[in-house]
């Protein structure tokens, strides 16, 4: 997608963001915090975007819950 992106999705399948319980949701924050840190570190970028597309008519099309990382 982009210089830099990175794709974070728990190794149990969940479709939308609502189904993850929140300590699996805690755990995969903590490392989008430290993949965007390593990420921003090796592209010299400053900012980045997290996504997440909840169901087919807000653009999700792989039916599992990915956190997109990526540059702005």
């Amino acid at each position: 997608m982009n210089k830099g992106h990175v794709l974070v999705t728990p190794k149990t399948h969940y479709v939308t963001l609502q189904e993850i319980p929140d300590s699996t949701l805690e755990e995969i924050t903590k490392v989008i915090k430290k993949v965007s840190t390593a990420v921003l570190k090796a592209t010299g970028f400053k900012e980045f975007n997290i996504v997440q597309n909840n169901g087919i008519n807000a653009g999700q099309v792989v039916m599992h819950t990915p956190l997109y990382n990526s540059k702005v």
